[in-house]
């Protein structure tokens, strides 16, 4: 009986990993956003991204850092930040929440929760 008991939770872990996995392999690549060039984002399979926005008036931005993924929620810490722009930027050591809506080979749907507790959505387009 507890060899049976420790068998069903062994299995279970595992089959929470591989969903994780899954999804850790599918968010891995460029991301562009839906309908506008200004933004991209490249995630890494070594835990590390890349961010660049490009301002109208083509001054850049670019975003370092980590990422992890927690069940439905991608984890962006920022680790360096350079670039142009004469945009407030957030600081090196700010972590966004970003949650998951939808993921497939395609697309990428994420909500964020901006300091004004105004929820943004946006889409994002895999690049080849």
């Amino acid at each position: 009986m507890r060899f049976s008991v420790v068998l069903v939770l062994l299995a279970l872990v595992v089959a929470s990993c591989g969903r994780h996995d899954k999804a850790g392999q599918q968010i891995v690549g460029t991301w562009q956003r839906d309908g506008s060039s200004d933004l991209s984002v490249t995630i890494l399979g070594d835990g590390s991204f890349i961010s660049d926005f490009e301002s109208t008036n083509h001054a850049v931005l670019t975003y370092q850092g980590t990422w992890q993924l927690k069940d439905r929620e991608l984890i962006m810490t920022a680790t360096n930040i350079s670039g142009s722009s004469s945009y407030l930027h957030e600081p090196v050591g700010s972590v966004d929440r970003l949650t998951i809506i939808e993921l497939d080979s395609k697309h990428m749907t994420v909500a964020y929760q901006a300091a004004t507790n105004y929820v943004a959505t946006n889409t994002y387009v895999r690049r080849p």
